[in-house]
């Protein structure tokens, strides 16, 4: 059995689809399957990816006739098909760097494997013609205090996670925000999350990216002031930490409960009473409590 399973979630890739595959057959590290689970493409990206498979053998394409035409569900329905000790996501657009799966390897084999782990690295930003010097991600959170006002996770594309992940991720009901958010929510509430400082995948950035809703900027007053219509706590992000809340009571601490029932009520609280939890309970903006209340300040709660 390969150790690395590789998860791409495809639709309509044929412009960008090709060149992450042949990314990922050119890896330094060769013990692994890609199993693709295609969401409905009306252009050549089945072409593609059957060409792909009478080239390398561990190229598997789940062909069940389900359609989500969503991105995280198209990948969350991906993990029942995960067999090895170790797992990944993988965008279809993006390249990997030769040693990625690798370095991600050696990295995660280091830790105590009987409890969830995970380990994510660094992406160079890379719209079509040109690679940016800057890197995502741009928060490192350490603690859920740190992550539930981030609206987001670690970026799938650079996050390699064990079984241990994989079976509580796999319990998890509902309408997921994205699959990355929940990844970092599990690892963060029952296991470990491990950051390297190693980029290792070209991050592209299109208008056509399925997951192209990320904010990607480079300074964190950026990330505070652009579109002014953006709420601090995004709607299906909060909705995503309830699910969370309510998939996993029995394993959460009493301590956890009280994080997320605190986060879960701000919507309902004037505004200086939401800075005194914040303080109460430490939250921050990926480890910036300043960040965290100047956004409270200068945008609307929540959509």
């Amino acid at each position: 059995m390969p150790q690395v399973d590789i998860l791409l979630a495809s639709y309509n890739g044929e412009k960008y689809i090709q060149t992450q595959i042949a990314s990922i057959v050119t890896q330094s590290f060769q013990d692994w399957n890609l199993i693709i689970h295609d969401d409905g493409s009306s252009d050549k990206t089945l072409d593609i990816i059957r060409k792909w498979q009478q080239i390398d053998n561990r190229i598997k394409l789940v062909e069940d006739g389900i359609v989500f035409h969503n991105s995280p569900a198209n990948f969350m329905h991906l993990l029942r098909f995960a067999e090895g000790d170790f797992i990944m996501f993988c965008d279809q657009d993006d390249l990997w760097l030769d040693n990625k799966i690798e370095l991600m390897f050696n990295a995660i084999a280091q830790k105590d494997n009987t409890k969830p782990q995970v380990v994510y690295a660094n992406a160079y930003i890379w719209n079509n013609n040109s690679i940016s010097s800057d890197t995502i991600p741009f928060w490192k959170p350490k603690q859920v205090k740190d992550t539930l006002f981030l609206n987001g996770g670690i970026h799938g594309c650079i996050s390699l996670f064990n079984r241990k992940v994989l079976e509580l991720m796999k319990q998890q009901k509902g309408q997921q925000a994205m699959h990355d958010h929940i990844l970092l929510l599990i690892a963060l509430c029952f296991g470990e999350v491990t950051y390297m400082n190693e980029s290792l995948v070209l991050f592209r950035r299109h208008n056509t990216a399925v997951t192209n809703g990320t904010e990607v900027k480079k300074t964190a007053v950026g990330n505070l002031t652009n579109k002014e219509n953006l709420p601090v706590i995004d709607r299906k992000h909060y909705d995503a930490v309830a699910l969370l809340y309510q998939n996993n009571k029995d394993l959460l601490t009493t301590k956890q409960k009280e994080l997320i029932n605190a986060y879960l009520s701000m919507p309902n609280k004037t505004l200086l009473k939401r800075y005194a939890m914040i303080l109460k309970h430490g939250f921050t903006l990926g480890g910036s409590l300043l960040q965290l209340l100047v956004k409270m300040t200068v945008r609307k709660l929540i959509n």
